[in-house]
């Protein structure tokens, strides 16, 4: 048993299906309509259980990988689970939930790297970072904006704390300062 975003995840090396186990036992079973993750909601004494299944490379015998859980990840990531597992097996703490703020972020410094290729080989070896103007814009897609970002809880995101988004800010701050004082002069 272990922890994963504070909720216990009980992990099974199994030799057989899991869902033949289920059937064997009459128990009625949903595999849930995720593309890219097995998962199977049942129910046992009264309380809805979920189990995501993976498969461990193995060539000589059948094994399934069960994560049963009573609650869907918070994050909606059934594969963090496993991650997770194998992380404190080596000796690492349990994953911390991340934030909307870091969440957002991650994702948009992804697309701008996407689309921002390196020009050469040189600018491709050093780390590169996001322009902030240009990621600032692209927080709109998640119908949020850098003011926003930066009133939530962003404590895992201190990028957004650092001087080019903290000017943006500012700036910001001042063009609805002026807007705000405009209106009330009409």
């Amino acid at each position: 048993m272990f922890k994963h975003y504070g909720v216990d995840i009980l992990f099974q090396r199994c030799e057989c299906s899991f869902a033949d186990f289920l059937k064997q036992q009459s128990v009625e079973y949903t595999v849930l309509p995720y593309l890219d993750d097995i998962v199977l909601r049942y129910i046992v004494n009264g309380v809805r259980k979920y189990a995501y299944i993976t498969y461990p490379n193995t060539i000589d015998e059948y094994v399934e990988y069960v994560y049963i859980t009573t609650e869907i990840p918070e994050d909606l990531n059934w594969q963090n689970i496993e991650a997770d597992r194998i992380h404190q097996e080596a000796g690492d703490p349990p994953m911390e939930l991340p934030t909307r703020a870091r969440v957002i972020f991650d994702d948009c410094k992804h697309r701008w790297l996407q689309e921002n290729p390196p020009k050469d080989l040189m600018e491709s070896i050093k780390p590169r970072k996001p322009d902030p103007e240009e990621m600032s814009q692209m927080f709109i897609g998640y119908n949020t904006n850098l003011e926003e970002l930066k009133e939530m809880d962003h404590h895992d995101v201190p990028e957004l704390d650092e001087g080019e988004y903290n000017e943006i800010y500012r700036r910001h701050e001042l063009w609805t300062q002026r807007g705000s004082k405009s209106n009330r002069e009409e």
